[in-house]
Protein backbone atom coordinates (compact mmCIF):
# COMPACT_ATOMS: atom_id res chain seq x y z
CA UNK A 1 0.00 0.00 0.00
CA UNK A 2 2.99 2.26 0.66
CA UNK A 3 4.05 2.52 -2.69
CA UNK A 4 0.18 4.15 -3.61
CA UNK A 5 0.69 7.02 -1.41
CA UNK A 6 1.31 10.43 -3.68
CA UNK A 7 2.83 13.44 -2.26
CA UNK A 8 0.24 16.47 -3.27
CA UNK A 9 2.54 19.13 -2.10
CA UNK A 10 4.49 19.65 -5.08
CA UNK A 11 1.32 19.97 -7.17
CA UNK A 12 -0.49 22.20 -4.61
CA UNK A 13 2.77 24.34 -4.79
CA UNK A 14 2.53 24.32 -9.00
CA UNK A 15 -0.97 25.52 -8.61
CA UNK A 16 -1.12 28.70 -5.94
CA UNK A 17 2.09 29.78 -8.14
CA UNK A 18 0.12 29.09 -11.07
CA UNK A 19 -2.85 31.21 -9.51
CA UNK A 20 -0.71 33.52 -8.17
CA UNK A 21 0.90 35.05 -11.33
CA UNK A 22 -2.26 34.98 -13.33
CA UNK A 23 -3.92 36.98 -10.62
CA UNK A 24 -0.87 39.07 -10.91
CA UNK A 25 -0.88 39.38 -14.83
CA UNK A 26 -4.33 39.99 -14.76
CA UNK A 27 -4.33 43.41 -12.27
CA UNK A 28 -1.05 44.50 -14.12
CA UNK A 29 -3.34 44.23 -17.29
CA UNK A 30 -5.92 46.08 -15.74
CA UNK A 31 -3.88 48.85 -13.90
CA UNK A 32 -2.18 50.27 -16.97
CA UNK A 33 -5.10 50.38 -19.59
CA UNK A 34 -6.60 52.30 -17.16
CA UNK A 35 -3.76 54.90 -15.93
CA UNK A 36 -3.16 54.90 -20.11
CA UNK A 37 -6.59 56.08 -20.89
CA UNK A 38 -6.27 58.72 -18.58
CA UNK A 39 -2.53 59.97 -19.36
CA UNK A 40 -3.76 59.86 -23.11
CA UNK A 41 -7.24 61.62 -22.25
CA UNK A 42 -5.63 64.26 -20.04
CA UNK A 43 -3.09 65.13 -22.43
CA UNK A 44 -5.55 65.52 -25.65
CA UNK A 45 -7.82 67.81 -23.21
CA UNK A 46 -5.25 70.57 -22.05
CA UNK A 47 -5.54 73.81 -23.99
CA UNK A 48 -3.06 74.50 -26.57
CA UNK A 49 -1.13 78.02 -25.42
CA UNK A 50 -0.93 80.71 -27.67
CA UNK A 51 1.22 79.91 -30.75
CA UNK A 52 3.18 83.58 -29.99
CA UNK A 53 4.70 81.89 -26.94
CA UNK A 54 5.80 78.54 -28.85
CA UNK A 55 9.32 79.80 -29.62
CA UNK A 56 9.82 81.49 -25.95
CA UNK A 57 9.26 78.42 -24.55
CA UNK A 58 11.09 76.18 -27.05
CA UNK A 59 14.22 78.38 -26.39
CA UNK A 60 13.93 78.97 -22.43
CA UNK A 61 16.04 77.68 -19.53
CA UNK A 62 16.15 78.09 -16.59
CA UNK A 63 16.31 81.50 -14.45
CA UNK A 64 14.55 82.92 -18.09
CA UNK A 65 11.99 85.59 -17.50
CA UNK A 66 9.82 85.36 -20.28
CA UNK A 67 7.67 88.09 -21.42
CA UNK A 68 4.61 86.74 -22.99
CA UNK A 69 1.95 89.04 -25.26
CA UNK A 70 -0.49 86.20 -24.51
CA UNK A 71 -1.31 83.35 -22.17
CA UNK A 72 -3.97 81.98 -19.58
CA UNK A 73 -2.48 84.10 -17.08
CA UNK A 74 -3.05 87.72 -18.37
CA UNK A 75 -1.95 89.66 -21.70
CA UNK A 76 0.67 90.70 -21.52
CA UNK A 77 2.69 88.87 -18.78
CA UNK A 78 5.49 87.85 -17.37
CA UNK A 79 6.93 84.24 -16.14
CA UNK A 80 10.13 83.20 -14.75
CA UNK A 81 11.14 79.67 -15.79
CA UNK A 82 11.99 77.65 -12.53
CA UNK A 83 12.88 74.22 -14.60
CA UNK A 84 13.00 72.49 -17.58
CA UNK A 85 12.63 69.17 -17.42
CA UNK A 86 11.91 65.95 -19.34
CA UNK A 87 8.58 64.44 -17.75
CA UNK A 88 7.57 60.89 -17.43
CA UNK A 89 5.65 60.79 -20.72
CA UNK A 90 8.99 62.16 -22.28
CA UNK A 91 7.76 65.31 -22.94
CA UNK A 92 9.96 68.66 -22.80
CA UNK A 93 8.30 70.57 -19.49
CA UNK A 94 8.73 73.60 -18.27
CA UNK A 95 7.92 74.71 -14.67
CA UNK A 96 7.03 78.33 -14.23
CA UNK A 97 6.36 80.72 -12.09
CA UNK A 98 3.53 83.91 -12.80
CA UNK A 99 5.76 86.89 -11.87
CA UNK A 100 2.80 89.82 -11.67
CA UNK A 101 2.38 90.51 -7.83
CA UNK A 102 -1.17 89.90 -7.72
CA UNK A 103 -1.20 86.57 -9.46
CA UNK A 104 2.48 84.81 -8.02
CA UNK A 105 1.29 81.61 -8.97
CA UNK A 106 3.13 78.13 -10.21
CA UNK A 107 2.39 76.61 -13.49
CA UNK A 108 3.57 74.21 -15.93
CA UNK A 109 3.52 73.90 -19.83
CA UNK A 110 4.55 70.77 -22.04
CA UNK A 111 5.34 70.13 -25.68
CA UNK A 112 3.19 67.35 -27.42
CA UNK A 113 4.53 66.02 -29.87
CA UNK A 114 3.06 68.94 -32.66
CA UNK A 115 6.04 70.93 -30.96
CA UNK A 116 2.74 72.71 -29.60
CA UNK A 117 2.76 74.19 -25.88
CA UNK A 118 -0.13 73.38 -23.26
CA UNK A 119 -0.99 74.44 -20.08
CA UNK A 120 -0.31 71.53 -17.71
CA UNK A 121 -1.57 70.90 -13.87
CA UNK A 122 1.32 72.64 -12.19
CA UNK A 123 2.12 71.08 -8.93
CA UNK A 124 3.55 72.62 -5.54
CA UNK A 125 7.30 72.80 -6.55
Amino acid sequence: MEFMQINHRPLLRILLIGCAVSISAACVSTNSNRSGGLVADSITAMPLLPASSFNSFAEARSGDLLQLPESPWGNPVQVRVKDRYQSASNRLCLALQVEPDQLNQPALVCQNEAQQWYQGRALAF
